[in-house]
């Protein structure tokens, strides 16, 4: 997971999403690691992929704002 944000800080999306992936294979329901995945998809011009795991996330955490946050973070 932490090696994903470190891609995305370099902007290389690709790794990051696939540091997510790792991540995501561990924990399949982990709040921030769907989050951080939705936006990587999103900067690397992914969007429907990225829209899938940020709703997974709102499905998830219904009570919690961060998945919606990343949501819109698609569409700036």
């Amino acid at each position: 997971y932490g090696l994903g944000a470190v891609c995305v800080r370099k902007r290389e999306f690709e790794k990051a999403i696939q540091h997510y992936d790792a991540h995501l294979a561990l924990e399949p329901k982990s709040m921030w690691g769907l989050i951080e995945r939705g936006v990587a998809y999103g900067q690397a011009g992914q969007a429907p992929k990225g829209l899938i795991d940020l709703d997974r996330a709102v499905e998830l955490y219904p009570m919690a704002t961060q998945p919606l946050l990343g949501r819109a973070t698609i569409f700036i």
